[in-house]
């Protein structure tokens, strides 16, 4: 069995059970963990099991939410099972259900792994990134559907007319009664009233201390209630504060990738330049060096093939420089040897390379292969970010670290 090559390892390593799971998988339920920490979530679970020399291996390639599942359970119900196999059915018909996670907003480091209808939490877990279309697929078809409410007008001022209803017929008996009986009612409502009153004065010392106790313990759970309700107002405002410092964050970077590519579109410029001038300083050397070889009858001297030739070739160029004047004396002339062109400067292929390149800066929890899948769709390209950036170890990069991603 081969395991996963590139892979994070979340929490420590289990011995007996090994759980991996595919980065779109944690990623979908990082989204639904933000939105789970004012309501407890469920997330389904789905994908294969593998056993080899006593170790069981699960490979998780697929997650859905549940909405008959918000608390821990050993034994899953027949409304849960029935909803589990419904989208397992729709969206991973190849995969088999493996466990569940419960999300509260707190960091996900295990999962509920479920096995001869026993679920039993297993803490660890390794996170690994693979080609995988169905997670994808669900998580495009869960946010196309997921539409704001809307409310029937119609049924709402049917049933806020119903009520009214209810409401008048429930007025007519008091108003009837009271029309019945009239004056005599009222000068008994007021004899009951001054009894009340009679009683509250004679009424002992220790229940009117008892009255204001329960007083008390009303005002202050209504304090309580009222300091809560300003917490929680204060944490929304934290939130949304947070919220736009992160967008503020987003569009610096932004910011920085626009200045990055100006400048290499400067340098690119600046390179060419550079060469053009030193292409058109080249041109009156050689033209002057031609004219000193007509007038020496076309034979180039040992100094000057020297001159022509590069600092690598200069052991070559002395034995012909040598043999000169044997050649000479034997009344044999050698052949002209037409000038070594000088190899062009590497500065053209850099900047080519700089220009084909984009600027990107390394985001927390990111790794190339993440970027190569994000950026390609493969991750093939990491070879080619480690020669562009000249990095020896795929997995020693940094956060705010820029790197130059080839097109």
């Amino acid at each position: 069995m081969e395991l996963p090559k590139n892979i994070t390892q979340i929490g420590e390593v289990g011995r007996d059970c090994k759980i991996y799971v595919e980065d779109y998988v944690v990623s979908y339920m990082k989204q639904l963990n933000r939105a789970a920490q004012d309501k407890d979530m469920a997330v389904a679970l789905y994908g294969k099991r593998e056993e080899e020399n006593g170790v069981v291996y699960y490979f998780v390639y697929g997650a859905g939410k549940l909405d008959f599942l918000q608390r821990e359970v050993r034994h899953l119900s027949q409304a849960q099972r029935q909803e589990i196999d419904r989208l397992r059915k729709r969206y991973f018909p190849e995969l088999t259900f493996t466990g569940y996670r419960l999300l509260d907003g707190d960091m996900i480091e295990g999962f509920h792994i479920c096995e001869q209808d026993i679920c039993r939490y297993i803490s660890g877990y390794a996170q690994f990134y693979e080609k995988n279309d169905a997670m994808l697929a669900y998580m495009l078809d869960v946010r196309e559907a997921a539409q704001p409410e809307q409310v029937n007008q119609e049924k709402y001022e049917e049933v806020k007319r119903r009520q009214e209803e209810r409401r008048a017929a429930a007025e007519r008996p008091a108003r009837s009664a009271s029309v019945s009986e009239g004056a005599p009612q009222s000068a008994r409502n007021r004899e009951s009233s001054a009894r009340n009153v009679e009683n509250m004065r004679h009424m002992p010392t220790s229940v009117n201390l008892q009255k204001m106790r329960l007083t008390a313990v009303g005002v202050f759970a209504l304090l309580c209630l009222l300091g809560i309700a300003t917490f929680r107002e204060n944490e929304i405002r934290n939130k949304d504060s947070q919220e736009v410092g992160n967008a503020g964050v987003l569009a610096t970077s932004g910011g920085v990738q626009k200045d990055t590519l100006l400048m290499e579109d400067k340098l690119e410029q600046a390179l060419l330049q550079e060469n053009q001038s030193m292409e058109q300083s080249d041109e009156p050397e050689k033209e002057s060096k031609a004219p000193d070889q007509a007038q020496q009858g076309g034979e180039p001297t040992g100094e000057t093939v020297q001159e022509e030739k590069s600092s690598g070739e200069s052991e070559e160029s002395q034995p012909s420089a040598a043999q000169t004047p044997q050649d000479q004396s034997s009344g044999q002339t050698t052949p002209s040897q037409p000038p070594t062109e000088t190899k062009p400067t590497s500065e053209p292929e850099t900047s080519q390379a700089v220009s084909g390149a984009v600027a990107y800066v390394i985001q927390p929890g990111d790794t190339l292969t993440a970027i190569s899948k994000r950026q390609y769709g493969t991750d093939i390209r990491v070879a080619d970010i480690c020669n562009l950036n000249k990095i020896s170890n795929p997995d020693d990069i940094k956060q705010g670290q820029v790197i130059m991603l080839p097109r």
